[in-house]
């Protein structure tokens, strides 16, 4: 048979590690010590002395996992609806942006509209330039 740590022990039989500690002390379980002075326990050992659970199986964990499955079926479900909210409030955020941008493009168009051209503006200094200095 396969021989175990102290510590995989524990897990298989619900025993605490003192008492199994304690039991190897007092000879009720014997063990081996590995090359690297580590305790190992037969698990033939483990059967004989201590009521060795078996795994759950799984006809008991099988409701718990209905439940367990259901319930993240619930949350899928809220997680997609929430998406979807998220996705729907996007679409209408980049409409908004673009129609304030349509806005802003128009506002500058206007402005534009009521300024002088550039042109005369560079020439009317141009000008006054030159008579100041009675060019002209």
């Amino acid at each position: 048979m396969a021989k175990i740590t102290i510590s995989e022990a524990v897990g298989l039989t619900g025993v605490s590690e003192s008492t199994i500690r304690r039991d190897i002390k007092s000879g009720t379980v014997s063990s081996e010590k590995d090359e690297k002075g580590h305790r190992r326990i037969d698990t033939a050992e483990l059967h004989r002395v201590y009521d060795v659970t078996p795994p759950p199986d799984s006809q008991k964990a099988e409701p718990e996992s209905q439940q367990i499955i259901g319930l993240l079926e619930n949350q899928i479900a809220d997680l997609k609806a929430q998406l979807s909210q998220v996705s729907d409030r996007e679409a209408s955020l980049i409409d908004e942006r673009s129609r304030l941008l349509d806005l802003l493009s128009a506002e500058k168009d206007e402005k534009r509209a009521l300024m002088p051209p550039v042109e005369e503006q560079t020439r009317k200094s141009s000008n006054w330039l030159l008579r100041l200095v009675g060019a002209r």
